[in-house]
């Protein structure tokens, strides 16, 4: 009985330690499109980029609301119509971020073509997060990464 205490001592450190090394390693595994600090410098880049940014910052294909946009020229198009228009997330706040899941596509639309986008375009670990700005709120589709940013996939809005 005697030797259970030390015992015990030098189990709790190693577990505390153990749990501290799975902690780490989740943080480090959870997608930039499902991490705020991440998500926030995209929306940074929003506001400050140029169409051909947007462009490589961009997935492909695109969703606009409930419309898939394939070609590249179409989502530049898109994104230099916007930012003539004075489109931006201005004084953008995180309201919420939800991992995309095998129902997501059913807030977009309900046919087949929404399901097929989602389940095949869509990565894995991709997030809709809702951003509500000055002017209205905003559902941005992120997923996958460019140089530590998560690609946008998608807007809906205003909402």
């Amino acid at each position: 009985m005697r030797n259970a205490t030390p015992v015990r001592a030098r189990v709790r450190p190693a577990v505390l330690v153990i749990a501290v090394v799975i902690a780490v390693a989740s943080c480090a595994t959870v997608p930039p499109a499902q991490q705020e600090a991440r998500v926030e410098e995209l929306i940074a880049f929003v506001n400050a980029a140029e169409a051909e940014a947007l462009l490589e910052q961009s997935g492909r294909p695109f969703l606009l609301d409930s419309e898939i946009i394939e070609p590249s020229n179409d989502i530049y198009v898109m994104w230099r119509n916007f930012i003539a228009a004075g489109w931006s997330l201005p004084g953008a706040q995180i309201m919420g971020i939800a991992a995309v899941t095998e129902h997501t596509y059913r807030s977009y639309g309900t046919g087949l073509e929404m399901q097929a986008f989602f389940s095949r375009r869509v990565p894995e670990g991709a997030a809709v997060v809702r951003v509500q700005t000055r002017q209205a709120t905003w559902d941005l589709l992120l997923g996958g990464e460019r140089d530590g940013m998560p690609l946008i996939y998608g807007i809906r809005g205003p909402l």
